[in-house]
């Protein structure tokens, strides 16, 4: 007891007694004046990061899922509409094939055969050595001949509307009432050949050797002179 009296009087004589003595701020009070406060901007990037961590969008990049979505789509439509444009896969090349719509004769030899009144529309006989052979009242629209051997073939009364006959050699080859309406044509030799009657209307003849030798003008086209 009488420790305790001296402590206590020593403390008051010192002016330091527990009861003079301030209280200790609770952990609030020492977080809201001791700590700095964090800033509006500091507080909403907090926020921020807890929806992102949460598995929420943030606000500001809400409007790139319609974005993404319509690039999607207008991707695919683009892959659609080149997919389309190409053309179809060409069937490897058969020499041995008869005729029919399509068929392959890339690089072969037929001169001399006879195809009248066969559909080879859409036909591929590019460089095809086709000297003296007989397409007569033939079906060959859209066929592609570019750069075949075509010499003295004939080739009356055939159908030939939108053909490709780039560089093709035509000469002397009988084309008497055949149609190549929208056919191409250049740089193809017609020398000697017999255009009587042929529809060449939206040809396109710029580079052609035409059948008496001339050089038709470059877009030439549907004639190879103006008259």
């Amino acid at each position: 007891m009488t420790g305790r009296y001296e402590r206590d009087g020593a403390g008051a004589a010192l002016g330091n007694s527990p009861r003079a003595w301030p209280e200790e701020p609770a952990a609030d009070e020492r977080a809201g004046h001791g700590a700095p406060q964090p800033s509006g901007r500091v507080r909403e990037r907090r926020q921020r990061a807890r929806r992102v961590w949460a598995g929420l969008r943030p606000r500001t990049t809400s409007a790139r899922g319609p974005l993404l979505v319509t690039a999607g789509v207008l991707g695919v439509v683009l892959i659609l509409a080149v997919l389309q444009a190409m053309p179809p896969p060409r069937q490897p090349h058969d020499c041995a094939a008869g005729g029919g719509r399509a068929v392959n004769w890339d690089f072969c030899n037929k001169a001399g055969q006879r195809f009248e009144h066969l559909d080879l529309a859409r036909a591929s006989a590019r460089n095809a050595r086709l000297t003296g052979a007989f397409f007569g009242v033939a079906d060959l629209r859209f066929a592609d001949l570019s750069y075949a051997d075509l010499a003295d073939a004939d080739l009356s009364l055939a159908d030939l509307r939108g053909a490709r006959l780039v560089g093709a050699s035509l000469r002397r080859a009988n084309l008497a009432h055949a149609g190549l309406g929208g056919a191409d044509l250049r740089f193809a030799d017609l020398r000697g050949a017999r255009l009587d009657g042929a529809d060449l209307s939206r040809a396109h003849l710029g580079g052609a050797i035409w059948s008496d030798g001339r050089t038709c003008p470059r877009g030439a086209r549907g004639r190879c002179f103006s008259r």
